[in-house]
């Protein structure tokens, strides 16, 4: 139920811009260091928890690292001719009593047709006929930190859904997009300018 409350929010912001333990820890989201030139690429990418994915998942090679996330399609009156898969990853924070709980890290969305085949992932506002959308948000926990959108400079950002079964409400396929950072967004400086997820596959249940 959170995560399609956080979902709903998630969407809401897009369009009007155009638990379990785990013994490694780490403190909520800083922005990455201004000046990246010692560090190499496997430093500068964040990779969270993954979550309990109780509706399927989302996995794919984030830039250069390997990243999972709980993941779920969801219909929506909006875009009766779309379904909106996105992924969610959440980050331990330990609270004062000791117990640790984990908070929104990050999300992806995309925005994809409800048929089978390969679709163009666009940056473009509304939803066209056989083409899908992706947008990348960087979370500390319900407050939005950051986005990026879909670099259109780049042919190979692709959606490819292989399997729609409405019957039994699962959707899979496989993705590849660059995203590039919403300069709207505040303090859009401090952030990776730039992702990459490729080698993508989704595999998650429809909700209505």
């Amino acid at each position: 139920m959170k995560l399609c409350i956080f979902i709903s929010l998630l969407i809401s912001y897009l369009l009007w811009s155009t638990a379990c333990q785990h013994p490694d820890l780490v403190t909520p989201f800083e922005p990455n260091p201004i000046d990246t030139t010692q560090l190499t690429c496997e430093d500068t990418i964040e990779v969270n928890f993954p979550g309990a994915m109780e509706h399927g998942y989302l996995e794919s090679v984030k830039t250069c690292r390997i990243w999972k996330a709980s993941g779920q399609a969801n219909n929506l009156n909006i875009a009766p001719n779309h379904l909106f898969v996105s992924g969610a990853t959440y980050y331990p924070y330990i609270e004062l009593d000791g117990d640790t709980i984990y908070l929104s890290a990050e999300a992806i969305v995309f925005t994809i047709p409800r048929k089978t085949g390969r679709f163009p992932i666009i940056n473009l506002s509304g939803f066209h006929k056989d083409t899908a959308k992706c947008s990348y948000s960087l979370l500390d926990n319900d407050v939005f930190l950051a986005n990026w959108q879909t670099d259109g400079t780049f042919p190979e950002n692709e959606v490819e859904v292989t399997e729609l079964d409405l019957i039994n409400k699962r959707v899979k396929g496989n993705f590849s997009v660059h995203l590039i950072i919403d300069a709207t967004s505040a303090n859009f400086e401090a952030y990776q300018p730039r992702f990459h997820f490729f080698d993508g596959a989704f595999d998650v249940e429809i909700l209505d």
